[in-house]
């Protein structure tokens, strides 16, 4: 979304917000404004912005002074208009001595056109952090003061109204030491019926953005809620005892909102040691990144305060080192994170092979063997992976070093510098193709893993046998590679051979059985063998219960699996029980944001869906969307799979305008990701054909239908991936009155969906109600056509 370039001020200069009483910006004499606005007598003017003014004037009935806010007849824009007829309706709701009260609001003829104006409380004060710099507060004194902010905007809040633009220089402190909260002209109402409100201000960065939340820099209004505001009370709070932001902010835009998302503020005990402690954890709390993890309201903030200030316990807690270091993960995808894991994973692999390699070989000197393994891997490390950090290690590489190199690209560089490097120690190349094949997996690239994962195969059945417990491993992450792939025949192919050898050589309930047993029920399930997957996943779930435990990770995948199963079926109940079983564990043996929890709450989400339980389904799937991006990456497969049953969701509502965003937006990272020459690149294809058709956009839905017949008829030509894709090209066709085309195409798309329908069951059709669309289709087209025989005969099928 475009943001605004002038993001550090609003509409009014930031500096001389209304009611600013203290010295006068502008002497009377040095510009000319008007006498009088409608019953207010000017008397001066406290601060001026592009687009408007701000005066101290009288008003004669009843006498007093006031604040006179008035937008310039030259830019009474309409969308200004309703931003200030906002911001009266706003604060005429409001009713606490911390909050700056408004009096009148209308309109006037200066003799240009008519100016909005409107007449609030003046406040005789002065920014908060200038009050208590000026008067030398201490500490219990400022957070005393900041428990009255954290209570007005509290106020505020429960009316239904968020800030969004909280600073100091919007809080003026009164001579009598009261807050007052000024300048609601930003504030978005949150009720369910301001739809208008809502929608206003998508892809515009309003505020000032050194006090923006994490959300708020995204500009969009739909990801704002009071803990926003609470965000912006946590840098002004760090701000008034520090003396400084917890930020440095750079006059570039893009690395400003990339410091805010991803860049821990400064602890506070390094300003000071004397803020260790509750002070410094409150504060912390308050400027969480993940607002799920922030104080939930602006009254929970000042009761931690309130509790510090009367030494009793905080709700608030330092966040645990196991916590840090994951934010650390997430948010640092660059070279120092690849290479945690892969040398983590690589050591332990190296290990392993090198013991089975002394085992196969009868070496004596198995410590020896082990260390120069240890050392093969470490100059690995140390010389093809961690120097890329180095500029000068990058030369010849790329024209220009890459100082933010990131984890796709460091494993690329690593995996080109194997070959040959090893050719005296295999078991050590084997290892290291392995794990960096297993760290593709991870990141979604799966055509460069299985490269890395055959290579291992072949040394490692060449070092000890085809059916050594580490090679049958590494064949079975192999097929699940090519599985992911979609290569579903040769996927089977691969695990059942691993399956075979493991129950022979391992037995049926070793866990390396059991993990290939379960990925090969998932390529059956994708073959549309729906009876095989159901008694194999059954089989893997009934002993994962009595050889890992009802709550391990493994039984409870085989418990989704299995609902997976139900759902092909169509059978949503049953499935929801099982993911809500699975889903419920996870959380709280995994925690909330594992990988495996996230799968059992989208799953979950889609039975919702399936059952048309939207009102369950849809905040379900944007949580877990929401923590998918965060987690995953939002061009990850799962996260993908997630928005497009996301999509679907909306499409069964008739959203139609949000399900065509959704499935665009996979369509656009499949292409990147996986390539335009990919079945599930078009499958999402497909899917925004079928958006665009439901929207009357036939030309798009027939051109991107035309271009998912082609690579289907040439890929999949019995699939029902092709059956569809004729049908949607048909229907496209036939909104575009070229009937005659279209009708061998809709016949001949549901004829195939139909058939595959009864003989293969559910999974013959993942996505089953394309059938009945085509049949309406069919319908649809002979009614356009005028052929009510055909209709009649049709509506009896």
């Amino acid at each position: 979304m475009p943001l605004r370039s002038d993001v550090s001020d609003d509409e009014f200069n930031s500096e001389t917000a209304p009611g600013i009483a203290r010295a006068p910006a502008l002497e009377s004499g040095t510009r000319q404004f008007p006498a009088s606005v409608g019953r207010y007598r000017i008397i001066r003017l406290l601060g001026e912005g592009g687009m408007g003014a701000v005066y101290e004037a009288e008003q004669d009935q009843p006498r007093r002074r006031v604040a006179l806010k008035i937008i310039k007849a030259g830019w009474a824009s309409p969308e200004l208009l309703r931003r200030f007829e906002q911001e009266f309706q706003i604060l005429g709701r409001l009713d606490h001595p911390g909050i700056a009260q408004i009096y009148e609001a209308g309109t006037a003829d200066s003799g240009f056109g008519l100016q909005p104006f409107f007449a609030m409380e003046i406040i005789r004060g002065e920014p908060l952090t200038e009050y208590a710099n000026g008067r030398r507060l201490n500490t219990r004194e400022r957070l005393a003061l900041m428990i009255q902010v954290c209570e007005a905007v509290q106020h505020a809040h429960e009316r239904g109204i968020i800030h969004r633009d909280l600073k100091p220089g919007n809080i003026l402190v009164h001579e009598n030491g009261q807050p007052k909260i000024l300048d609601f002209g930003l504030a978005r109402l949150t009720e369910s019926d301001a739809q208008a409100t809502r929608q206003t201000d998508m892809g515009q960065l309003l505020g000032t953005l050194a006090y923006m939340s994490p959300e708020q820099v995204l500009a969009d209004p739909s990801a704002i809620d009071a803990r926003s505001d609470v965000y912006a009370l946590g840098v002004i709070l760090y701000e008034l005892l520090a003396g400084k932001l917890p930020y440095e902010l750079t006059r570039h835009l893009h690395e400003a909102v990339q410091t805010i998302q991803q860049v821990d503020p400064s602890r506070l005990s390094a300003v000071s040691r004397m803020y260790r402690g509750d002070v410094e954890t409150i504060v912390a709390r308050a400027l969480e990144k993940d607002r799920a993890r922030r104080y939930a309201s602006a009254a929970d903030l000042a009761a931690d305060i309130r509790r510090h200030l009367n030494d009793q316990p905080i709700i608030a807690r330092p966040a645990s080192a196991s916590y840090r270091f994951q934010k650390f993960m997430r948010r640092h995808k660059a070279l120092v994170t690849a290479t945690a894991v892969v040398f983590l994973v690589l050591i332990a692999g190296v290990v392993a092979s090198t013991r089975e390699a002394m085992r196969a070989r009868r070496a004596e000197h198995v410590a020896e063997a082990e260390a120069a393994a240890a050392k093969a891997v470490n100059d690995f490390l140390q010389n093809d992976l961690l120097a890329q950090a180095s500029a000068s290690n990058q030369s010849g590489l790329s024209d220009k070093p890459d100082p933010e190199i990131k984890v796709r690209t460091a494993l690329d560089r690593a995996a080109a510098r194997i070959e040959g490097k090893f050719n005296k120690q295999p078991e050590v190349e084997a290892a290291i193709r392995d794990t960096i094949g297993r760290t593709y997996s991870k990141l979604g690239e799966y055509p460069e893993s299985q490269k890395q994962l055959e290579r291992a195969l072949e040394l490692e059945r060449r070092l000890w046998g085809p059916e050594n417990p580490k090679a049958l491993n590494t064949l079975n992450a192999l097929g699940r590679t090519v599985w992911q792939q979609s290569n579903y025949a040769r996927a089977e192919t691969l695990l059942a051979e691993a399956v075979e050898i493991q129950r022979r050589v391992l037995g049926s309930e070793h866990v390396d059985t059991l993990l290939s047993m379960n990925n090969l029920a998932n390529a059956y399930r994708a073959l549309g063998k729906d009876k095989q997957a159901e008694a194999l996943y059954r089989q893997t779930l009934e002993a994962r219960r009595r050889v890992l435990g009802p709550e391990h990770p493994d039984t409870l995948t085989s418990i989704n699996n299995l609902a997976n199963v139900y759902w092909s079926q169509g059978n949503y109940s049953q499935a929801e029980k099982l993911y809500e079983q699975a889903m419920v564990i996870q959380r709280r043996v995994l925690g909330p944001e594992h990988p495996s929890t996230l799968l059992s709450m989208g799953n979950l989400a889609d039975a919702f869906s399936k059952e048309g339980k939207y009102a369950e389904a849809e905040p379900l799937f944007s949580h877990t969307i929401e923590i998918s991006r965060r987690v995953l990456g939002s061009e990850h497969p799962t996260t993908a799979g997630f928005l497009t049953d996301f999509a679907s969701l909306y499409q069964r509502q008739g959203k139609y305008q949000l399900a065509e965003a959704y499935s665009a937006q996979v369509l656009a990272g499949r292409r990147r990701v996986l390539g335009s020459n990919n079945p599930e690149t078009m499958d999402s294809a497909a899917d925004l054909a079928l958006a665009y058709l439901s929207e009357g956009k036939f030309v798009e839905s027939e051109r991107l239908s035309r271009e998912v017949l082609e690579f289907n008829r040439k890929k999949q030509p019995d699939a029902w991936q092709r059956f569809r894709a004729e049908s949607l090209m048909g229907a496209a066709l036939s909104g575009k009155d070229k009937y005659a085309e279209a009708e061998p195409l809709l016949i001949e798309g549901y004829q195939g969906m139909a058939e595959r329908k009864q003989r293969m069951g559910w999974m013959g059709v993942p996505n089953w109600y394309h059938v009945d669309l085509a049949h309406d289709w069919i319908v649809q087209l002979y009614q356009r056509w005028g052929k009510p025989a055909k209709v009649a005969e049709w509506k009896k099928r």
